[in-house]
């Protein structure tokens, strides 16, 4: 009895040992990158601060009304772009990114298509919604150039009327233990915080200006919204991992117990058998 048991403990102990191989691994390999993940979406931050300075003047103009990406227009259709993750096992990452749009379309019901970065945002909404676009499925492979074709499309869309409201939904990096899911509306523009008027000289005209801008403009909002997504997944990751190999480290330890337990009582049974049979 005690010998089956032994074998069965000594099984376990095999497979926990292989699983804890893999998440210590994958625990290693999510560090590694983070480190160049971080430093991407720390170069980032003046890019975006710049265009938002920008958008900051142009919205505080006194002709801000004669553009339509700051007037809007009736909403019927709206786009938004979903970030997620490439891949599972990162703890609730992706999970709080899709709770987090459901939440938003909860509140917004309109007609909606889905513009999707990561895998698993292509793998959750397929068969949902529409997509716009599903050439840009890897998000650990978004590059600048790659936001900027973004920017083009989704601007000349919404010039198009082909949606009224375009908004982003990613994750916000904080630090190493927070992270979190945010929506953000694009289009049309947000309101200048300033309650003064200023006039900006524009050549040729202020709409032409703004029409220029709002590809570049874009492109930042959602390189820097990749580059913050991308490091939270692999963040998200590591510590999923880290629990994951400090639990598989106590039930080896457990386990490792039982089996000397078991080992002891197989020795003590045979010494008692021996002892027995001995005195008969």
């Amino acid at each position: 009895m005690a010998g089956g048991s032994m074998k069965d403990i000594k099984l376990r102990i095999k497979s926990i040992q292989g699983t804890r191989q893999i998440t210590k691994a994958m625990q290693l390999v999510a560090s590694s990158k983070l480190r160049r993940a971080k430093e991407r979406m720390e170069l980032s931050v003046p890019y975006s601060k710049a265009f938002n300075d920008i958008i900051d003047k142009l919205s505080a103009s006194a002709d801000r009304g004669d553009s339509i990406f700051f007037t809007g227009r009736e909403v019927k259709k709206v786009c938004h772009c979903v970030i997620a993750g490439d891949r599972g096992l990162a703890g609730g990452y992706n999970s709080n990114v899709f709770k987090e749009v459901m939440r938003h379309f909860s509140e917004h019901n309109y007609e909606t298509k889905i513009f999707p970065i990561g895998r698993k945002t292509l793998e959750y909404f397929k068969k949902r919604f529409e997509f716009i676009d599903e050439s840009y499925a890897t998000a650990a492979d978004i590059s600048i150039g790659n936001c900027f074709k973004i920017g083009s499309m989704l601007t000349e869309m919404y010039v198009n009327g082909e949606f009224d409201e375009l908004f982003l939904t990613y994750t916000h990096y904080k630090n190493v233990l927070h992270q979190e899911p945010l929506t953000v509306r694009i289009f049309p523009l947000p309101e200048s915080d300033s309650e003064k008027r200023t006039q900006i000289e524009c050549e040729p005209a202020f709409a032409s200006t703004v029409k220029a801008v709002m590809p570049s403009y874009v492109a930042s909002v959602i390189y820097t919204a990749v580059a913050q997504s991308y490091a939270s997944e692999l963040t998200s990751r590591q510590n999923a991992m880290d629990t994951a190999t400090s639990n598989a480290d106590e039930m080896l330890s457990e386990l490792q117990l039982q089996y000397n337990r078991a080992r002891q009582a197989g020795i003590t049974q045979e010494i008692t058998e021996i002892v027995a049979g001995a005195n008969s």
